[in-house]
């Protein structure tokens, strides 16, 4: 994707809004939120990292109302804010999908991860080409990276739909593989689809 494909695909203003399913898939999006605590706190963690190098007043806003577990009005904020970025930027977009996690709207939580993936994969690859960035910065942004697709991965997983998911992971892992729990995820996914050898690498990872 050149430069000027990717202006006209984030020219287009995504307004994610919670959805509601029926009490079956509600009751497996449940586990799935539950099932995520821990990659939110780490995913939270490295976006506090984030801001400690860099400034931006609505991704802030927006973590403390989820560090809070003010759930609703994270999530107003969320689709605010994403609204006025004209949905092009990845923090705010990664955000929103746990945002919709939590609200159990895994859907449309794979949706915000998928778009805060590509969104972050294009500014590293621009990052990489330019001399003199801040190392710190650059490296809490790869570790974010890696976390983004991570959480694809895992919310994929939620969907059963692990060739998809093994693809997040596997991204994940090649950014970088110290992201926590990554090769359990991965081998799981594996596992699912019968990838015996697959699974027993990563299991033993």
């Amino acid at each position: 994707m050149n430069f000027i494909e990717l202006l006209l695909f984030t020219s287009i203003i995504i307004i994610i809004t919670p959805s509601y399913s029926s009490s079956s898939t509600l009751q497996s999006n449940a586990t799935c939120a539950l099932n995520m605590a821990e990659e939110t706190a780490y995913f939270y963690h490295t976006v506090n990292e984030w801001l400690d190098v860099t400034s931006n007043d609505r991704v802030e806003k927006l973590l403390r109302l989820m560090e809070l577990r003010r759930d609703d009005e994270a999530l107003i904020e969320a689709r605010y804010a994403v609204r006025d970025s004209q949905s092009t930027d990845p923090m705010l977009m990664a955000l929103m999908g746990v945002c919709l996690t939590i609200r159990q709207s895994t859907d449309l939580a794979e949706q915000a991860f998928d778009r805060a993936s590509i969104l972050l994969d294009f500014e590293m690859s621009y990052l990489s080409k330019i001399f003199g960035v801040d190392p710190r910065l650059y490296r809490v942004l790869k570790t974010i990276q890696a976390s983004v697709h991570y959480m694809l991965g895992r919310v994929r997983w939620n969907l059963s739909d692990y060739e998809k998911s093994i693809q997040a992971l596997e991204k994940a892992s090649e950014i970088d593989s110290t992201v926590p729990e990554l090769f359990e995820w991965l081998a799981r996914s594996n596992d699912r689809i019968g990838e015996v050898d697959e699974f027993l690498s990563h299991w033993e990872t």
